[in-house]
């Protein structure tokens, strides 16, 4: 610890102009020199390293039990999240979403340290009450799709797995090769209309008409970009199952400070504005929750690979948990 402490104090400034800076309105445009699949994106990565940072300070300030300043930090790294999730390529979005997956566990583990006051825990239940808009896809596909029309126009040399210049990059300058292209963002934004559930089952199958159309069409191997979709879809469907079970838990210790007791059920919760599917995964799995003396566990099936999980087990621990997988919450 005493290291760890030197450590933030050498590094003060650095946290408090992330945490000016993270007052200002989101997105932040940063310029960038466009240049197709070559296009850099080093602020988005740089992002990732100011999320690390926050996580590092909140965590020692919950060892501290200075909630005010992990809380300050917890909002940062939101906030960090947002200002850079550019809709310009799935990937901006699956650095943005992996710094909102890092806010998920630090307030998960706060959670277990009994550090927050009413309106503390209020404000966390703020940062999680919102389900990423997946109407936001369709922005990311057209940047993924730019992004490859404009490297057709680039002097990049494709090789395949012999080392030897690949024949089928030849074509892409064709108009109906990048017409193909273009039309493929029909197959993927099939695939997210709607909600999170059975999200990637429906964009499983867009991404297998979407192979299939190319097959059978013209000879360029676009499938990455199916592959690459389904990616993201999976990503952002644990996302939701994670927000959801870190809200239900943040709400059962909201019911904790109004009523002065635990629930007795997750149903109990409907006081909070949340409904069945805020406390079950995208797959319609109940959420667990046990009360144990001066805490209680909520946990995901989902999350546990469909574990059975007996309310009748004497000890916690006897389930096996792994305590650094996200399975379940501990709430103090």
């Amino acid at each position: 610890e005493p290291r760890v402490a030197e450590y933030l104090k050498a590094v003060r400034p650095a946290l408090r102009r992330i945490h000016i800076a993270s007052e200002y309105p989101q997105p932040v445009w940063i310029p960038l020199q466009f240049k197709g699949y070559n296009t850099t994106l080093e602020p988005i990565q740089i992002s990732r390293g100011a999320v690390n940072l926050l996580d590092l300070d909140a965590v020692h300030a919950l060892y501290h039990k200075e909630g005010e300043r992990a809380l300050k930090d917890i909002v940062a790294m939101r906030s960090v999240a947002n200002a850079f999730a550019w809709p310009i390529s799935t990937t901006t979005y699956s650095i943005s979403n992996s710094n909102l997956s890092a806010q998920h566990v630090c307030i998960a583990r706060s959670l277990a340290m009994d550090v927050w006051n009413e309106a503390q825990i209020n404000i966390l239940a703020e940062q999680v009450e919102k389900p990423f808009d997946l109407s936001r896809i369709g922005q990311a596909l057209s940047g993924d799709l730019a992004l490859l029309n404009a490297s057709f126009d680039s002097d990049i040399r494709y090789f395949d797995s012999d080392q030897n210049e690949s024949v089928n990059f030849r074509f892409p300058t064709m108009p109906s090769t990048r017409l193909t292209v273009l039309n493929s963002s029909d197959f993927f934004l099939a695939g997210v209309d709607g909600d999170f559930d059975s999200l990637t089952e429906r964009v499983r199958m867009a991404s297998s008409k979407h192979v299939a159309s190319l097959k059978s069409s013209h000879p360029i191997d676009l499938s990455n970009l199916s592959s690459m979709f389904l990616k993201l879809a999976e990503a952002l469907e644990r996302l939701e199952d994670y927000r959801r079970l870190i809200l239900t838990s943040i709400s059962v210790k909201r019911f904790q400070f109004k009523h002065h007791r635990w629930p007795n059920d997750l149903g109990e919760l409907s006081d909070f504005g949340l409904t069945p599917k805020d406390w079950s995964t995208t797959k319609k799995e109940r959420f667990g929750y046990r009360v144990d003396q001066d805490r209680v566990f909520v946990w995901s099936h989902e999350r546990l690979g469909q574990a059975k999980i007996s309310q009748e087990l004497a000890a916690w621990d006897a389930l096996g948990l792994d305590k650094d997988a996200g399975d379940y919450v501990c709430v103090r």
